[in-house]
């Protein structure tokens, strides 16, 4: 007989524990936001300038985006993807995301948020949708072409 190697099992990460390493990653870029916002020349103490001021924006999204692009691309893991042991890999090589597939899983939930009317709701359809996907993508990783798995 001629056997084959068996395929390693993948095990799709569940939607617990997917928000679970979402939250922690909330949590850093908050304290990391804490510590760098006093460079964007806002002031903490004005809550009308602290929602409305473009540097702040700007500071806030290109903070989120090199962080979330630069740890899925370099380790496919951010902190919180480590801590919950979850991984965001190729969908067909299983292999780290190309650095494409890392800013678009970043590009298209950030890119929702932006729409002026429904961008919320349109945001939290993008996540929600691996409520109900066999592979449990969000719409981000399907555009990126990658899944996150159980390490």
């Amino acid at each position: 007989m001629n056997e084959q190697p068996l395929a390693p099992t993948i095990s799709y990460a569940g939607p617990g524990k997917r928000l679970g390493g979402f939250v922690i990653d909330l949590m850093i870029l908050t304290l990391l936001a804490l510590v760098l916002i006093p460079l964007t020349g806002v002031q903490l103490d004005d809550p009308e300038t602290l929602g409305s001021t473009s540097a702040f924006r700007f500071a806030n999204l290109a903070m989120v985006g090199v962080y979330q692009i630069g740890f899925i691309a370099t380790r496919g893991q951010t902190p919180g993807k480590m801590l919950v042991s979850t991984k965001v890999v190729d969908a067909v090589t299983h292999q780290l995301p190309s650095l494409t597939g890392a800013v678009m899983r970043f590009v298209v939930p950030s890119a929702a948020a932006f729409i002026p009317v429904g961008g919320g709701l349109i945001t939290m359809l993008v996540y929600a949708w691996l409520l109900w996907d066999p592979r449990r993508q969000g719409l981000h990783d399907k555009a990126a072409n990658t899944v996150v798995i159980d390490v």
